[in-house]
């Protein structure tokens, strides 16, 4: 029986710095745009790539992972300290830019960026649910939805945000939503108010 390489455990990767990466809990994984395969951790990300010079129809499952594969590890931090962030979720939007979210808040790297900026939170969504974000959706170009700790906004102007030389999280506007349930009806609110 053949084995995928696709399902090779990789017990650790190393970053082109010397950096290395181990994997101690449930990982989340995204495909991006180019093809890429993105997968979270404990300290960071690793970002997988198949060597352009490999066809993948000669990959065979003896194959050590490291001779097809590029494997690229970004330390996502406030301070560039020691490793520990902990990225919860990996999205990669309609415009290719990945978004990670993290213990500490949310990153973004661009398609134009070769590594990940933060997106500074507004305090008072800081204060509310902390920074801890678990999911992140586009609806569209401009407008994301974003699981945090305790509670769930809403996060417009991202194309402000995102459509100058350094990410500025400063123009994003959160505003926090519910669900309530009755036996007939969901309804989503905003600030008390029915969005739809």
């Amino acid at each position: 029986m053949k084995r995928s390489w696709l399902v090779h455990r990789f017990k650790r990767a190393e970053s082109s710095s010397g950096g290395t990466f181990l994997y101690s809990r449930s990982l989340d994984l995204n495909r991006d745009t180019h093809g890429n395969i993105w997968a979270t951790g404990d300290e960071g990300l690793i970002r997988f790539s198949l060597n352009k010079n490999i066809n993948k129809d000669d990959i065979k499952s003896d194959f050590v992972p490291e001779t097809f594969l590029r494997i690229d590890f970004f330390q996502l931090s406030r301070d560039n300290g020691p490793f520990e962030n902990i990225v919860i979720k990996i999205y990669t939007d309609l415009e290719g830019n990945v978004w990670a979210g993290c213990e500490d808040g949310l990153y973004v790297m661009r398609t134009c960026d070769s590594g990940f900026h933060m997106l500074e939170i507004e305090a008072y969504m800081r204060s509310e649910s902390g920074t801890y974000i678990s999911d992140i959706l586009e609806q569209d170009k401009d407008t994301y939805w974003i699981l945090s700790g305790s509670a769930n906004y809403i996060m417009t102007n991202v194309i402000k945000a995102l459509n100058v030389s350094v990410p500025d999280g400063s123009v994003l506007r959160f505003s926090k939503f519910i669900v309530e349930q009755d036996k007939a009806h969901s309804v989503l609110l905003s600030n008390g108010q029915p969005l739809f």
